[in-house]
């Protein structure tokens, strides 16, 4: 509930407050669905990398990659259906306040961002996570979330830029926020990782969950 309040409130005040007409009832569910879908991607990507690795392959088996990867596709699914309700929302109700936003991304070039994510974000994951051998081995299953994962950066530009330039072209500005903040991000989570334990040293459930798997 905190986590659902604090994202609402916070992009809300971040993003859509760009625009001071229009407004999206779905946006804080949109967001944590796209928060929850990049933390698992890089989760994902940091297991699938590690697979052969202490104390990941203790854990790592064809069971719990199917069950990331059947997280992976959930957060698919979620993902487009809440973009098409928004769209499907705003089309029909044909007011101009709302419409604007989608005025925007469709001239100037973002019209092919939008047709790229919808493509990259869904389509391609949708039909990559259906196919069993990618759930089942740890690097196919790390290259798609980290392909998710570079579309969930498009994603948060396309939510963004328009409000501000007509064309997608990046400025250095973009670059350098992105290569700035995500660098603190990466320094910040390298260091509480090397200190701290990557699997939970007094619950064994996984581990005996692997035990007595069939």
């Amino acid at each position: 509930v905190l986590f659902g309040l604090i994202m609402t409130f916070a992009f809300t005040d971040w993003v859509m407050s760009l625009d001071p007409h229009w407004f999206s009832t779905i946006w804080g569910v949109l967001f944590m669905v796209g928060c929850g879908a990049g933390a698992l991607c890089f989760t994902v990507m940091l297991m699938g990398a590690n697979h052969d690795r202490k104390p990941f392959a203790e854990v790592m088996s064809p069971a719990l990659t199917r069950d990331l990867g059947n997280l992976l596709f959930v957060f698919t699914m979620l993902w487009g259906y809440l973009h098409l309700s928004q769209y499907l929302i705003i089309w029909s109700g044909n007011l101009p306040e709302f419409t604007t936003y989608f005025v925007y991304r469709s001239q100037g070039g973002w019209n092919m961002v939008g047709a790229a994510l919808i493509v990259g974000q869904f389509f391609f994951p949708f039909i990559a996570l259906l196919v069993p051998r990618v759930k089942r081995e740890p690097m196919l299953l790390a290259r798609v979330a980290g392909w998710l994962f570079v579309m969930r950066i498009f994603d948060i530009y396309n939510f963004v830029i328009p409000f501000f330039r007509p064309t997608p072209v990046p400025a250095w500005m973009d670059v350098v926020a992105f290569l700035g903040l995500g660098g603190v991000w990466l320094a910040i989570f390298a260091r509480e990782m090397a200190g701290a334990p990557i699997l939970p040293r007094y619950d064994r459930r996984l581990q005996e969950a692997l035990e007595h798997a069939h």
